[in-house]
């Protein structure tokens, strides 16, 4: 069904059971498949979600669907058949989000996996004293995230990001030999991870 299915089932990794349906823009379509992580919309901010499943029709309402805004595996899916399998099940036995337990699934390297970088928005605006180094850099070039935390604190980060100042950018193909990969965070692309 990857390829040709126009909407995705997302599970996100919040306190809400079940999934979300998001609409596969049709440049997306090859690479969004079962098991895959992908950058979606939610409320106000973007997540980190997994592809669970491939509705059949279209749901109702899908005028109001939101699209995947990107997928973050490039090669294979982060998840196997098999695995998001037992983390449906481990869910219902434990009444937890399927989300969580895909997202516990992920091996401790999967951060490296997601091709994020920071850039800024506007270049325009004053920074505070405190935020003067990373929006130096920044006016310079992109930086990986884990660059732009040594430069400055995910607080920051996270602050500047919802004032609209900065923003995640995904990585060109031919960019990906530049260095370490940014870091995958938890409820988005700069949210703190709790680990």
């Amino acid at each position: 069904m990857p390829g040709l299915a126009e909407y995705a089932e997302i599970a996100l990794p919040v306190a809400v059971r079940g999934t979300f349906t998001y609409a596969i823009p049709a440049e997306l379509r090859d690479g969004v498949r079962l098991g895959s992580r992908v950058e979606v919309p939610f409320g106000a901010k973007r997540s980190t979600g997994f592809v669970v499943g491939f509705p059949d029709s279209a749901p109702p309402q899908a005028a109001k669907i939101k699209p995947v805004r990107a997928v973050l595996d490039d090669e294979e899916p982060a998840l196997l058949p098999e695995i998001i399998d037992l983390c449906r099940w481990a869910a219902e036995y434990y009444i937890a989000p399927l989300g969580e337990m895909l997202r516990m699934a992920l091996p401790a390297n999967m951060a490296a996996r997601g091709r994020r970088e920071v850039r800024l928005s506007d270049d325009g605006f004053a920074p505070s004293e405190a935020d003067r180094p990373l929006i130096e850099a920044l006016r310079l070039r992109p930086l990986f995230f884990d660059a732009a935390l040594e430069i400055s604190t995910r607080s920051a980060l996270g602050r500047l990001r919802d004032a609209g100042e900065i923003e995640p950018a995904r990585m060109p193909e031919e960019d990906e030999e530049r260095g370490p990969e940014a870091h995958e965070i938890e409820e988005g692309p700069m949210r703190p991870s709790l680990r």
